[in-house]
């Protein structure tokens, strides 16, 4: 599965890119800004987007929108990392192309199997006996 990481502080994308490395079968990429995430769009097409909601350029939203306005990017889901209060929380999970909300600080151990059952909850694919046990994030 092929994840981008965008989110404009580098020691969260690091912290993210890292963790989400150790898994097998994930093939990572990472852009610092909503624009470099675009640039690196046209050389990867990902199966899921893991992005910050809040980045100065271009907000994760923002960036969600010009996703659905590409023929090529459009459907691709995104998965978002917001430290953001339950409230606003709900209001990121109601856009369109929203999948799941992973909340910072999140924990680096569990950030790939809580990728994975997002994405694979979505697809209506069936998990892994080891991730059926396991819960889903809080948010969903």
């Amino acid at each position: 599965m092929k994840v981008v990481v965008v989110d404009d502080d580098s020691v969260i994308r690091k912290i993210a890119v890292t963790a989400l490395s150790r898994s097998e079968n994930l093939i990572i990429e990472s852009a610092g800004s909503g624009q470099e995430a675009m640039s690196v769009f046209e050389t990867v097409l990902p199966d899921v987007v893991l992005m910050d909601v809040e980045m100065p350029d271009m907000s994760g939203p923002e960036l969600l929108r010009r996703m659905q306005q590409s023929p090529r990017l459009a459907g691709i889901p995104v998965i978002f990392l917001t430290a953001h209060s339950a409230t606003r929380q709900l209001q990121y999970a109601g856009l369109e192309g929203v999948i799941g909300l992973i909340s910072k600080p999140f924990k680096s151990s569990a950030l790939a199997d809580d990728v994975r059952k997002l994405y694979m909850r979505h697809m209506g694919a069936s998990l892994p006996s080891a991730l059926r046990t396991a819960s889903l994030p809080s948010q969903f």
